[in-house]
């Protein structure tokens, strides 16, 4: 095991938002899994990135409605080591970068689903290679709030 080049500053939750049993369901099942990455690497440092994450579950006609829906947004603010062939930097932090906040994203779903009136979910193991698009602007917070791309990643709860 070796140290990884990228290197998590601090991350934090910007929205989260769970409905157990949301009101209106017909039909019960798994929803629809969907997420969003955006990458920004800063202006005037560019071993500095910013990762923002969100991860979406939602009632869908074809895959019924789940136990539970949400929406949880997370930024993650990273430093590449200034060693590592800068070339590469950028679809490691694509790569890398949204799997870190994506183990904080699957705790946070855990701990609020094991408080509630159905099984916990456990978000599947996902990889985001080839997810994050680049922005190639400042690593600055954007004020409009990202939407999820539908994806056919379904969550599978535990049945403990």
């Amino acid at each position: 095991m070796i140290p990884s080049p990228l290197h998590l500053e601090t991350y934090f939750f910007t929205e989260i938002h769970l409905v157990a049993c949301p009101a209106g369901c017909d039909t019960t099942g798994d929803g629809l899994f969907s997420s969003l990455v955006e990458c920004s690497r800063h202006e005037a440092d560019p071993s500095k990135w910013m990762v923002q994450l969100g991860i979406h579950k939602v009632e869908d006609d074809e895959e019924g409605c789940p136990e539970y829906t949400f929406e949880i947004q997370v930024v993650g603010l990273f430093d590449v080591d200034k060693k590592y062939p800068a070339e590469k930097a950028e679809s490691m932090v694509q790569a890398n970068g949204p799997a870190v906040l994506f183990g904080a994203v699957r705790e946070m779903v855990a701990n609020l689903t094991a408080r509630g009136p159905f099984s916990p979910v456990e978000l599947p193991t996902v990889t985001f290679v080839d997810e994050c698009k680049s922005s190639g602007k400042s690593a600055k917070p954007k004020s409009r709030r990202p939407r999820p791309r539908r994806s056919s990643k379904k969550v599978t709860r535990s049945t403990e």
